[in-house]
């Protein structure tokens, strides 16, 4: 009596067992087409500290950041940022351990690339496109430009092509914002 009460509970859960599996499994069918959504999404350790987060910033700029892996970590200094700016912009950047940007790769208004290196706290070196103080859809200045550790407003030495209009590209080299070779025309 005893063997056959336990044939049937065994039948039993095996049958309500066989149920179940069939109404999750169909639940769980039915949620893998579902979007899910939020403003931000974060990875976090075991403690608790951000690792990782993806999602707008106050200022509206799309990103995902990456932090330190160290304890404790620093709030907000992500080591490695790629991002879309509020204006539309792609931005990927470094940081330093100590919160100080150290390279970005960027696009300007008119999507022409610029690449910045600095030392965590002044550019040192640009190369890219160099915009002028009115951009326009036109310009055409490309450059590689090092600067003092004290100031970005004029380059210690420089080498690039100006994109003219009419006469086609300039070759220059610059030393302490003194031309020091000009007029290599590419005549285009």
């Amino acid at each position: 009596m005893k063997n056959l009460v336990l044939i049937i509970a065994a039948m039993l859960a095996g049958f309500t067992g066989g149920i179940l599996s069939q109404k999750v499994s169909h639940i769980s069918a039915r949620t893998r087409d579902v979007t899910v959504q939020a403003t931000r999404f974060e990875v976090v350790d075991r403690t608790g500290n951000v690792l990782a987060s993806w999602g707008k910033d106050n200022n509206d700029n799309l990103f995902l950041g990456f932090r330190q892996l160290r304890t404790p970590p620093r709030p907000n200094s992500d080591l490695l940022l790629l991002g879309v700016r509020s204006d539309g912009s792609p931005i990927m950047q470094l940081t330093g351990s100590d919160g100080q940007p150290r390279a970005a790769l960027s696009l300007t208004i008119f999507e022409k690339p610029v690449l910045q290196l600095g030392d965590g706290k002044n550019t040192r070196i640009l190369l890219g496109h160099a915009s002028t103080d009115a951009p326009q859809q036109t310009d055409d200045d490309w450059a590689l430009s090092f600067y003092r550790a004290k100031s970005i407003e004029a380059s210690s030495a420089s080498i690039g092509l100006l994109g003219l209009p009419k006469s086609g590209e300039t070759g220059y080299v610059e030393l302490n914002g003194h031309p020091f070779v000009t007029s290599l025309s590419t005549g285009r």
